[in-house]
């Protein structure tokens, strides 16, 4: 079944008590940005840009790709440490807030086409 993605933002998501998503080729998953603004605390790989999403031992755990012994023991650790996955999910809230929100990428999104906008055809930089 498929969930609306305002539903699953909203509604699912804020309800999941961990986000495990051990990619090896996403280099930039808006999944992780989701699970994080949602407030849960996000266990991934240490490839593309995760590691400038997820601070280790913040607001989730880093694992290197490919290595099952490490992704299961910081799994334990949270099964372990419920109490404080919900701190580290606010934290990695914060974080997406700061970072990846709309109204702070926006504007300099829109500043960057307009002046790209106002260069000469053929003119690089």
């Amino acid at each position: 079944t498929e969930v609306p993605w305002v539903e699953l933002m909203t509604s699912v998501l804020p309800g999941f008590d961990l986000f495990v998503f051990p990619t090896r080729f996403d280099y930039s998953p808006y999944a992780v940005i989701e699970a994080m603004t949602a407030g849960v605390p996000v266990i991934s790989t240490r490839v593309g840009a995760i590691p400038e999403m997820v601070e280790d031992g913040v607001g989730g755990f880093l694992i290197e790709a490919g290595r099952e012994a490490p992704l299961a023991d910081r799994v334990s650790w949270a099964l372990d440490n419920r109490a404080q996955l919900p701190a580290m999910g606010e934290r990695g809230r914060e974080r997406a807030i700061e970072y990846y929100a709309a109204e702070r990428n926006y504007p300099q999104l829109l500043d960057t086409l307009a002046e790209v906008a106002q260069c000469p055809v053929g003119v690089r930089r």
